[in-house]
């Protein structure tokens, strides 16, 4: 079931990560940094906060999974693929940034600086690159259990032809 190719089990696999990624990112949002973490508007917060912060982690895990992992780290160019992270992150801090004073401008009276703008853009940047170094591990333990099964296939036939090689000079009329 994890390493499975099967469009099923795929698509299973993606649903339990995101309802996981987004259980974590949700408790991590509950309250509201300005007035206390438990109020009583504290789901309407963690809504707004999902609503503003998460496409980017979306966005970041599957850039991770789909574009850093194979175009780069699969063919060992790290320093490229510290770029593209590096790429990510910049684009986070960016998108998030214009994310959070868009959400503190609508969520609460409090205007916040710019330097504690930064400072909730980087939680959220951090929470990305999380969720993509997460999903750049399954990918990693993936690639690398499908490569155990080729060494073993390989090695299953390896042994089976040296077998029948041996068979062949034990008994030379099969060659005639």
């Amino acid at each position: 079931f994890i390493f499975s190719n099967n469009k099923r089990h795929r698509l299973t696999r993606h649903l339990a990560f995101w309802i996981v990624f987004i259980l974590i990112f949700s408790i991590q949002s509950f309250g509201d940094p300005l007035a206390g973490f438990i109020t009583k508007d504290s789901l309407r917060h963690v809504l707004e906060t999902d609503m503003y912060f998460l496409p980017f982690c979306i966005f970041s895990v599957y850039i991770f999974s789909n574009v850093l992992f194979p175009v780069f780290l699969k063919k060992k160019k790290y320093a490229a693929f510290i770029g593209g992270f590096l790429v990510v992150a910049a684009l986070g801090m960016w998108i998030d940034y214009y994310a959070t004073d868009l959400y503190f401008g609508n969520a609460s009276a409090n205007a916040l600086t710019p330097g504690q703008i930064l400072m909730v853009d980087y939680n959220f940047v951090w929470s990305a690159s999380l969720g993509g170094g997460l999903a750049l591990g399954i990918k990693l333990a993936k690639n690398w259990y499908r490569q155990q099964k080729e060494n073993l296939l390989l090695t299953r036939q390896k042994a089976n032809t040296e077998l029948k090689i041996l068979k062949a000079r034990i008994h030379p009329e099969v060659l005639f």
